[in-house]
């Protein structure tokens, strides 16, 4: 009897722990390659490839050589990716899966957005897996008639539930327009329903150090309350990457920038923020080269200032209002106006040479500019039209009545001399 009880005890027990250990042993089938393509399909993407995928059913499941793109409203994203995993029970998650309305996630994915898509693909994940990890990652983002945006070498690690998902991620580099803007990025997201925050994101931008935070709404593709940051970016930097057009800024600068709520578009951003840079060079603008030229004052045509400070307000329609001063040991300098997105500017400019270097100027603007209190010297023009090409117009009330003034004395003094 007592034979017979452990022969059974072992018919049971040896299955039972095989089918333990087994669970715990990746295996891979063409069948099980073709169900993570057809899953991806679902998921809105219309071109998918991997090259390999190894399920452990109580670990978790292992996809290499991931390949993805398909449509976004206005544009196509495509993800390349060495390693996904997806932690979890495999059974359970399979069967989350199946019951899942993976049609409303595609329709969601189609008529909305991709973003749209995330809150429901999460809501499915977390049911039946744990975490997930990326790795080795590069995503492209190519909207219409926009520079595309590149993520590359991105990396992620997060937990899965019921209403969202939460982890870190990290990049090597974000390109936009061809130009390596950010690197070294390094963050935390997470998400309830449709709403993504992201947190203490770190990284390097232009040579500067970049913190940001913020929330949006995946749904409706609206940005909550979002900050940045950039302390000492460096316009040499800029310039060494982005000089497409004549001309060169110098120095560092530290960006301020808090982003209202408003829509995901460039023209339907508004928020507010602050510059304020150390150092700062402007030389070689067709600008100002005419201006220079046009006043006698070759100062004008290569500018560099010790402190300049302004401060912006970004308003829907893509209109940037701006007021900034600046000065260096000969002059100072005020403007104020606006730029918009598409490329326009409109800035009313003052200049004040200072009284040390008033000798500097050429002798009609030193007797025909309006004269300061202390003795210097202050030229007004309105700078306006296409910001790769602007034009000037300079307040000419004041020399005009000087120069009047100028030549009535000088008249005045010959008559004196010839009366004599």
């Amino acid at each position: 009897m007592v034979k017979t009880i452990k022969i059974l005890t072992a018919a049971v027990l040896v299955p039972a722990v095989a089918v333990v250990i087994v669970g715990f042993v990746p295996v891979s089938h063409p069948a099980i390659t073709r169900e993570a393509v057809r899953a991806a399909r679902h998921a809105g993407f219309d071109s998918c490839s991997v090259r390999s995928v190894k399920v452990a059913l109580w670990k978790d499941i292992t996809v290499r050589g991931i390949f993805c793109s398909g449509p976004l409203v206005t544009g196509r994203l495509r993800i390349e990716a060495k390693t996904l995993v997806l932690r979890g029970n495999v059974i359970k998650a399979f069967i989350a899966y199946k019951k899942a309305d993976r049609r409303a996630a595609t329709a969601v994915a189609f008529r909305k957005s991709r973003s749209a898509a995330f809150a429901h693909l999460c809501s499915v994940a977390g049911s039946g897996f744990d975490g997930a990890a990326v790795s080795s990652a590069a995503i492209v983002i190519a909207e219409n008639k926009r520079a595309p945006v590149l993520l590359r070498g991105f990396s992620m690690t997060g937990a899965f539930s019921k209403n969202g998902c939460s982890g870190s991620f990290a990049a090597d580099s974000l390109w936009y327009a061809d130009l390596p803007a950010a690197a070294g990025l390094r963050g935390d997201f997470s998400s309830a329903g449709e709403i993504f925050r992201l947190s203490a994101c770190k990284g390097l931008f232009f040579g500067g150090a970049l913190q940001c935070s913020g929330r949006a709404d995946l749904l409706s593709r609206t940005f909550g309350e979002f900050t940045l940051s950039i302390k000492d970016f460096d316009f040499d930097e800029w310039c060494t990457y982005a000089a497409a057009a004549p001309g060169r800024l110098s120095g560092r600068a530290d960006v301020r920038l808090l982003l209202d709520s408003s829509a995901m578009a460039l023209d339907s951003l508004h928020g507010r923020g602050t510059v304020t840079a150390a150092r700062f060079g402007v030389s070689g603008f067709p600008l100002q080269r005419t201006l220079a030229s046009a006043t006698g004052y070759p100062a004008l045509d290569s500018l560099r200032f010790w402190k300049m400070a302004a401060i912006f307000t970004i308003k829907p329609g893509g209109i940037i209002t701006t007021d900034a001063a600046g000065h260096n040991d000969s002059l100072s300098v005020k403007m104020s106006g606006w730029l918009s997105t598409k490329g326009a500017v409109d800035q009313n400019v003052e200049f004040t040479v200072f009284k040390k270097a008033v000798q500097g100027l050429p002798r009609f603007a030193r007797e025909t500019l309006e004269e300061t209190k202390d003795g210097g010297r202050v030229l007004r023009l309105r700078i306006f039209g296409a910001l790769e090409n602007p034009k000037f117009t300079i307040d000419s009330r004041v020399i005009l009545q000087k120069a009047v003034q100028n030549m009535f004395n000088d008249v005045r003094n010959n008559l004196q001399e010839w009366l004599k």
